[in-house]
């Protein structure tokens, strides 16, 4: 499903009804009648595509045979909550409202894998390096907008020092380590920031180096979220342009499949601390002649 705004919640939640419809034995046409509602109305609710409102939770749970008191409460505030309004909140305005859908997905899942050809991975940027890459990307250069999306960046870090962090794999290719971001200072203190994270398995790096040649999707970054309560993983693919939400069994596949392949060809984990460890150490030299620094 192409570029939705549908929030994680109501995703969670129109998965659960289904599961509790299916495990009722019951078929939509059977749930209709008692429901008094269509079902066109009951395939939107299962689908996501209408968000559930509690008085729907409510009838439907009844219709299941659902008498938990705690299963119900917990359903109903799934439908209630406004978890987009929560993000705004906590982040402030960042203007595109899809970054509350990745935050959203991000902060639900149990395990992220991530696969970059440009630059450091979001959860690992250090603040500076984050502020440039921000500041050198968008269009928009006011200050105040570029500080609020530096923040959130830092803010979402959280996740990886959390009492139960996510399953974290960043697939980086070789390139995002040349290309420098702000000045050689600022590239030594990035890469020295990511050393003790790898050493202490919060995240799982895998280099792809120069000599392992091209390889599928080497032109298109993306993250792949495994998310409890959701019937598959969920691929976000992002471009200057535009912004892609793939939801569809053989589409995530065909993702996997890349990344499985991806894993194959790069440097282990082992392999990769020790190449962060040279670009370090480079780094703090001043790096190369032919390296010049983003003004």
């Amino acid at each position: 499903m192409a570029g939705t705004n549908l929030t994680l919640r109501r995703r969670q939640l129109a998965a659960r009804l289904k599961q509790l419809r299916q495990e009722s034995g019951l078929t939509l046409e059977e749930v209709c009648t008692p429901m008094h509602a269509s079902t066109a109305k009951l395939s939107r609710l299962e689908t996501g595509q209408r968000g559930a409102s509690p008085r729907d939770v409510e009838i439907l749970t009844a219709i299941y045979g659902i008498s938990d008191p705690s299963v119900i409460a917990e359903l109903i505030a799934m439908a209630a909550d406004s978890r987009t309004q929560l993000l705004r909140r906590e982040y402030g305005s960042l203007g595109n409202r899809a970054i509350y859908s990745y935050i959203d997905m991000e902060a639900a899942a149990s395990a992220i894998t991530e696969f970059q050809t440009a630059v450091i991975p979001g959860l690992l940027q250090i603040e500076d390096y984050a502020r440039t890459v921000i500041r050198h990307t968008s269009l928009d250069h006011v200050p105040e907008r570029v500080e609020k999306w530096t923040r959130a960046r830092m803010l979402r870090q959280r996740l990886l020092t959390s009492n139960h962090p996510p399953k974290y794999e960043a697939l980086v290719d070789e390139a995002v380590l040349w290309r420098v971001v702000g000045e050689p200072d600022i590239m030594c203190r990035q890469i020295e920031h990511i050393i003790p994270l790898a050493e202490a398995g919060r995240v799982t790096l895998r280099i792809l180096p120069f000599q392992a040649g091209p390889y599928p999707a080497d032109d298109s970054p993306f993250v792949l979220f495994d998310i409890a309560d959701l019937p598959t993983r969920v691929v976000w693919r992002e471009s200057f342009s535009s912004l892609d939400i793939i939801e569809g069994p053989s589409e995530v596949a065909a993702y996997r499949r890349v990344i499985d392949h991806l894993t194959g060809i790069a440097l282990s984990p082992a392999a990769s601390i020790d190449f962060l460890c040279e670009m370090r150490d480079h780094y703090a030299n001043g790096g190369p002649d032919f390296l010049r620094a983003v003004p």
